[in-house]
């Protein structure tokens, strides 16, 4: 029946999946669509009832559906730290551990931001997780006084990770760092639509403490370079 196509189209705009902007497009047009069907079959009274509510529907589309809450950013990252069995499941009960660092970076960043999809708070999660295994962070190798990062630009302290030094997102399906050899530094990919995928991760000589997190996996296939040598105090990551 009508209704209850129109109470499907209402669950799809309320959810929160990846939010990327072909797929609000998509949804809207859909709305459209049904908003069509129900005027040619139902009366005048009727046609004023759904012109309101689809109106309703596609200024919830542009606004508030796609805006992450803390207690949506939690739930995600919890489920993330399930979802490897690499990961530990647990880290997330200790206060002091890395990962409950990051979570809580990663909710300050993030928390009420629109535009960013389930993708994004991943590899922002994964990143801060880095950052706080490596940052001041003691191990077998480190000396009696350690050092702070060489260079922590925009780490942590801005949404859009693709700004923070040292990595690189895709563009033009190419992954650059300035520390490696021209042999070394490009990378082909043939992926597109991609630019806030992390291709490229190019700390190299850069005070990096602790141990590389195994939750840089979150970050998937698409990253393709990983640089931190010359950090001698860094351990790398175990097995997996």
């Amino acid at each position: 029946t009508r209704e209850r196509i129109l109470f499907a189209f209402i669950q799809l705009a309320e959810r929160r999946r990846d939010q990327y902007s072909h797929i609000r497009l998509l949804e809207a047009v859909l709305l459209l669509l049904l908003l069509l069907l129900l005027l040619l079959q139902t009366t005048r009274a009727d046609q004023t009832m759904k012109l309101l509510l689809t109106t309703t529907l596609l200024c919830s589309l542009s606004s508030t559906v796609y805006a992450f809450t803390a207690e949506q950013i939690r739930s995600q990252i919890a489920a993330l730290q399930q979802s490897e069995t690499y990961l530990n499941g647990l880290a997330l009960n200790d206060a002091n551990s890395y990962q409950s660092k990051a979570r809580a970076s990663t909710v300050q960043a993030l928390d009420g931001k629109n535009e960013l999809s389930a993708k994004h708070v991943a590899n922002f999660y994964a990143l801060a997780c880095f950052y706080h295994a490596t940052y001041q962070v003691e191990n077998t190798e480190t000396a009696d006084v350690i050092n702070e990062w060489y260079d922590s630009t925009n780490w942590l302290t801005t949404s859009d990770y693709c700004e923070w030094f040292g990595i690189t997102c895709y563009q033009e399906g190419v992954v650059e760092c300035e520390e490696l050899s021209d042999t070394d530094s490009l990378l082909e990919t043939d992926l597109s639509d991609t630019d806030d995928r992390v291709a490229g991760i190019c700390l190299t000589d850069n005070w990096l403490t602790g141990e590389v997190p195994k939750e840089l996996g979150l970050l998937g296939g698409y990253l393709s370079l990983l640089a931190v040598d010359y950090n001698a105090e860094l351990v790398a990551m175990g097995p997996y």
